[in-house]
């Protein structure tokens, strides 16, 4: 069977000055919203076929396959580009996701929108996790398994931020 090759997940929304506003009231219904899944309507244990099927309304799906780098993703797409949500997934030998990862990037005119999304995440994760600590909560997915949530702000250069979430099986 096939070995995981890639994880990348990235959940990204770009803010500027002259581009769409994008807020938070309309992210957690996007993110937090579905019926089911951890985020997006995606969970643990999900293969990448029922995330094709199922994903939310107004998101893309992206697959790619070069130079050995196996990527799947869904996309939301607020503008031509400079504003977007993106989140990728890993995969285990069975074709099961077993690592997801989010990334909100924001210009440094929208820190404090940063500062309210990061709450918002960890409101929602508090909720559905049974082990908090600073920056990490322990998730058990559908299939039992424990999984650790992180969360990380990370300086892209110095008018931009990304806040980074990962779901990675312990």
């Amino acid at each position: 069977m096939r070995k995981l090759t890639v994880i990348i997940v990235g959940i990204v929304v770009l803010f500027s000055a002259c581009s769409v506003e994008v807020k938070k009231e309309e992210l957690k219904p996007m993110l937090f919203g579905q019926s089911r899944g951890l985020i997006a309507g995606v969970d643990i244990g999900d293969t990448w076929e029922e995330v094709k099927e199922n994903y939310p309304e107004g998101w893309t799906v992206r697959e790619s396959h070069e130079d050995g780098l196996d990527i799947y993703q869904i996309r939301k797409d607020w503008d031509e580009g400079s504003n977007y949500m993106n989140l990728s997934f890993g995969f285990d030998e069975e074709g099961l996701i077993n690592e997801m990862r989010y990334t909100l990037t924001l210009s440094d005119k929208s820190r404090l929108a940063l500062v309210e999304v990061q709450k918002m995440f960890i409101a929602d994760f508090n909720r559905v996790t049974l082990q908090e600590k600073t920056d990490q909560w322990k998730y058990y997915g559908p299939d039992g398994n424990p999984y650790i949530i992180s969360l990380q702000v990370i300086e892209l250069n110095e008018n931009t931020e990304s806040l980074a979430i990962d779901v990675v099986k312990v």
